[in-house]
């Protein structure tokens, strides 16, 4: 079992699998052994066949932390997240004080976008063991995803102290104000390819967005400029056909629209006791964090972020009723409306407790709007317009994780951006009662206007006070209009 978990830790699968196999097959009870082959089969991505040993495992020995950890790590993998909760609850319950506990739960958490939660529990586990360098980064990427930089910085900072020539804790500063750290972040770009596994394709790509991102903070515009086209052009190529793919179900999707009938007015404000949910919507970079920052101002606010709850609400209706599991509103069959909204309103309490509004700004949500509108009478819709240069160039500098498959060609964003105002335009005249308009531009000249909008919106009074402070990103595409024009 040593020499299978040595070769594991080498990254030499194969050759632990074999192991395992063949102890397992004179002993098939063994549970350590039964844990490591989950682990190796984990670690090969075969995430499905590694239940079965990882559950036997469990089974045989209950209280085995180690195992229900590495077991919740697998569900996650396979989308079951609630799941996956409920197990570490389990390994926790055990051993309360494992800081791989709580590092895998932050995981899980950052997965369905709770971030607040995730922040926490990295925190937890970090406090537990410091020297978990991953998890001081997957706490930045929390903190950022929050729009706060400082705790982002530190975090990041407290990487590079311990391996200054590491990648991940130098994006981290790329996207965060200068007067936040004195890191020469340009300089040491070169070093940390010393330490990464990536292609140099990939690493090449990796490195010109943030050498974008800093250069042009620099008001180096020309190198920011050609290190975007070095970046995006990698980036295209590989989201070429789902590009093409997305753009078609997003033309279906505006024309399908066109048919709907208007939702009637409501009558009055939300019932009292009733949780709004206020949906900030609008593409990527458009201001959607910031403006649900100023929304959290007022009194009784929860902050969501880009909170799934909408999906798990759909996904468990579809199951409940023993159909195809779907988490997309629009496919959900009107006889299914009751049990939807009960679904709703459980994830709803379960995150928002009793808080008067719950805000969510997941950019996927615009074309579901109108239907969440028609199912869920106390939600409320704040759409968020910018600058369509200074949008498709900001979008045009994001690496993204996963997903934002127009983003790679200023083409395809701005017919992306056609689209999603189309849609806000069309949200505007279906849901009328239920929606409000705000740019960029204006929330950055008075950011007061959101709040008093939200607050109209949801039918509570503005109490006023202090807003937090708004950075100001307008005309960031000028010193590009020449480049952005022969682009496309």
């Amino acid at each position: 079992m040593d020499e299978a978990e040595a070769l594991r830790q080498q990254g030499k699968l194969i050759q632990a699998q074999r192991i395992c196999e063949t102890v397992l097959q004179r002993y098939p009870d063994y549970v350590g052994m039964l844990h490591t082959l989950g682990l190796v089969l984990a670690d090969r991505g075969h995430f499905k066949q590694s239940l079965a040993p990882l559950v036997q495992a469990a089974m045989l020995n209950p209280r085995d932390w180690r195992t229900l950890t590495a077991l919740s790590g697998v569900y996650l993998r396979l989308g079951a997240a609630e799941t996956a909760i409920r197990t570490l609850e389990q390994a926790r319950e055990i051993e309360p004080e494992d800081a791989s506990i709580h590092a895998t739960l932050g995981e899980i958490l950052y997965a369905t976008r709770e971030y607040e939660a995730a922040a926490a529990a990295y925190e937890r586990a970090l406090s537990r063991a410091p020297e978990l360098h991953d998890i001081h980064i997957k706490l930045a990427e929390c903190h950022l995803h929050m729009g706060r930089a400082a705790p982002a910085a530190k975090a990041a900072l407290a990487v590079l102290e311990r391996d200054p020539s590491k990648m991940s804790p130098l994006d981290i500063l790329s996207r965060v104000p200068d007067d936040l750290h004195d890191i020469d972040v340009l300089r040491r770009l070169d070093a940390a390819r010393n330490n990464s596994t990536d292609s140099d394709e990939v690493w090449g790509a990796r490195v010109a967005f943030t050498r974008a991102r800093l250069l042009d903070a620099k008001g180096d515009h020309d190198r920011a400029w050609t290190n975007l086209e070095t970046a995006n052009a990698h980036k295209a190529r590989l989201f070429a056909e789902e590009q093409a793919r997305d753009a078609a179900n997003r033309d279906t999707f505006l024309e399908r629209l066109a048919s709907v009938k208007p939702l009637p007015e409501p009558k009055g404000k939300p019932e009292a006791g009733h949780t709004v949910t206020l949906y900030v919507l609008g593409p990527s970079r458009s201001g959607k964090t910031t403006a649900e920052s100023i929304v959290a101002t007022l009194p009784g606010v929860s902050r969501g972020f880009e909170n799934r709850l909408l999906e798990v609400a759909v996904r468990q209706t579809f199951q409940d009723a023993g159909l195809l599991s779907r988490d997309w509103i629009g496919d959900l069959p009107i006889p299914l409306e009751k049990p939807f909204q009960d679904n709703y309103a459980r994830e709803l309490k379960a995150r928002a407790a009793d808080a008067a509004i719950f805000t969510n700004t997941h950019p996927g949500h615009m074309s579901a709007a109108v239907r969440l509108a028609a199912f869920v009478p106390e939600a409320r819709f704040m759409l968020m317009r910018r600058n369509v240069d200074d949008l498709a160039l900001r979008i045009y500098m994001k690496n993204y994780d996963s997903g934002n498959s127009y983003a790679y060609a200023l083409p395809a964003i701005r017919a992306y951006l056609d689209w999603y105002n189309a849609m806000i335009d069309a949200a505007m005249q279906l849901m009328p009662g239920r929606c409000a308009q705000v740019s960029y531009e204006e929330m950055v000249a008075d950011p007061s206007c959101v709040r008093a909008r939200a607050a109209a919106l949801c039918g509570i009074e503005d109490g006023g006070g202090d807003l937090p402070a708004v950075p100001d990103d307008r005309g960031c595409a000028d010193p590009y209009s020449q480049w952005m024009k022969s682009a496309g």
